[in-house]
């Protein structure tokens, strides 16, 4: 006995000594693993700044290389217009262009001239415009008349007005055929050109809407086509206007240019449509920020550098490079952040999947902050109000996918340490399931003594009377035939157990047809589970053969269907039990459930293994020994197939049985 406690004692303290041995290893090589992770952070890191650094500095160049030459040009530009429209397309990020002159005390702006606003109050005074309210259905033909021949004569600011009075009123009264005639008789400008009208001195606002009852007469008359060619052409003359039109507009293209290109499904992408109305939007905006506060400041001269005028509220926001180009004149030179930051995104290689762009603040324009930055890089002079970081997932896929360069130098060591650790896991493992099938057996062999006991008692009673010769013949005979009863239920007892401890091996294979013994067994089950109140119902589709040993495998699925049976709630107001057989592909599946005790789900995988029961209210009394599920699983085993434990209905047990049904016995 000493010599098995030292023998213990020893396995124990040897298992401390290896988890210790492999516990110092793995120390080891973490803070070996985690020294080089260090300097390959730092090593990235310096690179990682140095890329920000390029990259803002040259973005940096070129956008302040190409406003320094666009604002050179507005001390002999002839012709702003032409040139605006040569830049927006040779440049994506150029937006406009402003030139005005500084010799005075009131800004004269030389490009783009301001807009005229529209003396409405005066124009409705016209008696011409006052005709063009048509009132009812019954004079319009009448009123129409008067229209065309007392408007002919007007300026055209009188004409644009009453042709949108006309207009409005033949929408409303669903005459769009009128409609476009009435446009048609009055235009003052050929076509209600916007540029056109500018240049006449028109309101912008006023010949687009009128643009916009154009379009909508031909959609109610059925010409989507040609209202869809018309809306679109209206979007492309008003995305090529400058700030001050747009100023003018105030919001008209957004709010009902846009909602109609959209109902008419023009082929467009949508993303584009609005990413096209924010940059006029923001176009206005700098007219605004230009004509109100920065003209009427002395610029900077342009050998010093351009003056910055930016947003911080808008969503983008505008930003202006403004400089006096010569003694008389300054210039202003608008450019669409938006298109610099693709600009940016397109040199930015490999760093764009994890950079971050933020504003002065700090407000994201690209990228996101999570996890967070690892380095910056600041932009100066026009994009100073910007800069440059990179994630600080950069860092750790760029260490990543260098560091297996130096594994050798902790290779070795964690080899070893995971070696002693799947030696240590295993003997604790096979300890520990050693100590629970010693249990087990205990538990068991506890249980069969008292089983085989309490038997052998009675018997010992009823032969000792029988030996004082106790009772009358008839009673010694009842005696004698209970000992023979007795004892053949416990020679039945012993065989079980000796029959459920040895292992199973199929011995007498041969085909079985799978429905033919499911229909027999639910046939001689029934009666019993109806004893206890138990409706058994059997589901069985035909299936192919199956090749083996059907002695074994009826004993399994009468283990099955005694545990139902022993373990229904027997407070259930119908307990139940089904039978299933189906196939799936080359499986026969055999469904065994009930809605009794159930199972725990940390049990269903444990039950299979031998000694194993699971206790608890409503159990105890049922016996068992925790063999007969292991020899199921057993069983099922052998015949090349599963055997498996899942929930069942309310609460009860379902075992799922799939068998091959081209079987190889092993």
């Amino acid at each position: 006995m000493k010599r098995l406690l030292a023998s213990q004692n020893l396995r124990q303290w040897s298992t401390v000594g290896l988890g210790l041995a492999m516990c110092v290893l793995g120390i080891v090589a973490i803070v070996q693993a985690q020294v080089l992770r260090a300097e390959l952070e730092d090593r990235e890191l310096v690179r990682a700044e140095r890329d920000l650094a390029q990259l803002a500095d040259g973005v940096q160049s070129l956008v302040s290389d190409q406003v320094v030459s666009w604002l050179v040009e507005g001390s002999d530009l002839t012709r702003p217009a032409r040139h605006e429209a040569a830049h927006r397309r040779q440049t994506a990020w150029f937006d406009a262009y402003y030139l005005w002159q500084t010799d005075r005390d009131d800004p004269a702006f030389v490009f783009p001239a301001p807009v005229a606003a529209e003396m409405t109050e005066a124009l409705e005074a016209n008696p011409c415009v006052q005709g063009a309210r048509i009132l009812s259905q019954e004079a319009i033909d009448r009123d129409l008349a008067r229209l065309y021949r007392y408007c002919q004569g007007e300026v055209a600011e009188v004409q644009l007005l009453a042709a949108w009075r006309a207009a409005e009123t033949l929408l409303l009264l669903e005459r769009p055929r009128d409609t476009l005639l009435a446009l048609d008789r009055l235009k003052p400008v050929e076509r209600y050109d916007v540029t056109r009208a500018v240049e006449v001195g028109l309101d912008p606002r006023r010949v687009m809407l009128v643009r916009l009852q154009m379009i909508d007469a031909m959609a109610a008359e059925g010409r989507e086509e040609e209202a869809r060619v018309a809306a679109m052409a209206l979007f492309n003359e008003l995305e090529a206007q400058g700030g001050p039109v747009h100023a003018a507009l105030d919001g008209l293209v957004a709010d009902e240019l846009l909602p109609r290109l959209g109902e008419l499904g023009v082929r467009r992408d949508p993303a584009s449509l609005v990413a096209s109305v924010q940059r006029t939007r923001r176009r206005a905006d700098g007219w605004e920020e230009i004509r109100d506060k920065a003209a009427s400041r002395q610029a900077p001269p342009l050998e010093q550098g351009p003056r910055i005028a930016y947003d911080l509220y808008g969503s983008p926001p505008y930003l202006l490079a403004i400089a006096q180009v010569d003694e008389d004149r300054a210039a202003a030179v608008q450019l669409d952040q938006p298109a610099i930051l693709d600009e940016l995104l397109r040199r930015a290689g490999g760093l764009r999947q994890d950079l971050v762009v933020l504003d002065a603040s700090n407000n994201v324009l690209f990228g996101t902050l999570e996890p967070g930055l690892a380095a910056e890089a600041n932009f100066g002079g026009i994009l100073g109000h910007l800069r440059l970081g990179i994630s600080q997932t950069y860092i750790s896929e760029r260490v990543g996918s260098y560091r297996w360069r130096f594994a050798w130098q902790v290779l070795t060591v964690l080899a070893a340490t995971l070696i002693g650790l799947l030696a240590l896991l295993a003997r604790v493992t096979a300890d520990s399931r050693e100590r629970d099938l010693l249990a087990r057996q205990r538990e068991f062999t506890a249980r069969v003594t008292h089983e085989l006991k309490t038997p052998l008692a009675g018997i010992r009673v009823m032969a000792e009377n029988l030996e004082m010769g106790f009772g009358d013949a008839e009673t010694r005979a009842t005696f004698a035939k209970r000992i023979i009863s007795e004892a053949d239920r416990l020679a039945g007892r012993i065989d079980d157990v000796l029959r459920l401890s040895h292992a199973h091996e199929p011995k007498q294979a041969g085909p079985i047809d799978l429905r033919n013994l499911l229909e027999h067994l639910v046939k001689t089950w029934r009666p019993r589970m109806e004893e206890n109140g138990i409706t058994l119902y059997g589901s069985l589709q035909p299936v192919a053969t199956f090749m083996g040993d059907e002695p074994m495998i009826r004993d399994t699925l009468n283990g099955l269907l005694d545990n139902a049976l022993k373990y229904h709630r027997t407070d259930h107001p119908d307990p139940r039990v089904w039978v299933r057989l189906r196939h799936s592909g080359k499986q026969a599946i055999i469904d065994v459930e009930d809605n009794g005790l159930g199972v725990p789900a940390n049990k269903r995988k444990v039950i299979f293994q031998r000694f194993a029961r699971v206790e608890g209210p409503g159990r105890g009394k049922s016996g068992g020994h925790g063999l007969g599920l292991a020899f199921a699983g057993d069983t099922i085993r052998a015949h090349g197939g599963r055997i498996e434990c899942v929930a069942g209905a309310e609460g009860g047990a379902r075992f799922v049985i799939r068998l091959p049904l081209e079987s190889r016995s092993r």
